[in-house]
């Protein structure tokens, strides 16, 4: 009789020690999407930014989000650019700016 109880015991002792593990893993999955919640309202506290060409071209404005390595702003199109710095200079050099910019860096790489 002493083996069948030790079985039985073993067999609780099991089913205790799964239980447990499922408690901590879905415990953990509760709080990583926690984070990820409050990570995402986050995101949207950072507001947005709004530019004006220096060339006449308009004004541009998009949302802002912190990112892993910095600030992105999001452009028309929805893609997320690094802001380098300044939001507001990355979109306007990457949106209505583009030529102008990319006219005006070419000028200065001419010795």
């Amino acid at each position: 009789m002493k083996s069948v109880e030790c079985v039985t015991d073993a067999g609780q002792f099991m089913i205790k020690t799964t239980a447990i593990a499922f408690a901590a893993i879905t415990a953990w999955f509760a709080f990583e999407q926690t984070l990820a919640m409050a990570g995402s309202k986050a995101h949207r506290g950072l507001g947005s930014v709004k530019a004006c060409s220096r060339y006449g071209n308009g004004c541009v404005a998009g949302p802002v989000r912190r990112a892993q390595y910095g600030l992105q702003v999001r452009l028309k199109s929805g893609t997320w650019i690094d802001c380098k710095g300044d939001c507001g200079q990355a979109l306007l050099e990457e949106t209505i700016d583009f030529w102008d910019s990319q006219a005006d860096k070419a000028r200065a790489a001419i010795p």
